[in-house]
C-alpha cells in the first residue's frame, strides 16, 4: 500500500497530465457557456426588434385608419350641420350609423375647446376603453365652425 501512495516520478506526470486535461476542458466549457449565452443574447436582440418593428407597424397603420375615420366623419357636411345647431340627439342619431360603416368602435365630436359634444358609444369614459382623440387636419375639417373632431378606434 505504501507505494501506491509513495512519491515518484510516474505518478507526478501522471498528475500534471490529468491536471492540464482538467484545466484545458474547464477552459473550453467556460468559452462554451459564454458564446453560448451571446449567441442567445443577439437572436433574442434579433426577435425583439422584429416584434418591435411589427408592432410599430401596427400601431401606425391603426392610428391612420382612425384619422381617416376621424377626417371622414368631421368632413360630413351632416355633422357640421348638427355640430353648429348643437343638436345631440340627431348627432347621436347620425354617429352610430357612421360610425358602424367606417369600422370604429367608438366615435366623439368635440367643440372647438376639445369639450366632447355627443358620443356614438354608450356613455362610459373614453380614456377607460383605451381611445384617443384624433384632430380631423383635413382641409374641409379646419374651415369648420366649431370644427367637428372625430375620435375613432379602428377595429
Amino acid at each position: 500500500m505504501r507505494s501506491v501512495v509513495a512519491p515518484s516520478l510516474l505518478r507526478a506526470l501522471v498528475a500534471r497530465h490529468v491536471m492540464v486535461s482538467v484545466l484545458a476542458l474547464v477552459v473550453v466549457v467556460a468559452v462554451a457557456i459564454y458564446e453560448s449565452n451571446e449567441l442567445i443574447l443577439g437572436q433574442f436582440e434579433d426577435e425583439s426588434g422584429i416584434l418591435a418593428e411589427v408592432a410599430l407597424n401596427e400601431i401606425n397603420d391603426q392610428a391612420e385608419l382612425a384619422t381617416r375615420a376621424a377626417a371622414l366623419a368631421a368632413g360630413l357636411p351632416t355633422t357640421r350641420q348638427l355640430t353648429e345647431d348643437r343638436d345631440a340627439e340627431g348627432l347621436t342619431t347620425f354617429l352610430i350609423p357612421v360610425k358602424s360603416r367606417i369600422g370604429v368602435d367608438l366615435m366623439n365630436v368635440a367643440d372647438n375647446d376639445g369639450r366632447i359634444r355627443r358620443t356614438s358609444a354608450a356613455p362610459s369614459s373614453p380614456s377607460s376603453s383605451g381611445s384617443r382623440r384624433l384632430k380631423c387636419s383635413s382641409p374641409g375639417c379646419s374651415s369648420m365652425s366649431p370644427r367637428a373632431w372625430s375620435s375613432a378606434r379602428s377595429t
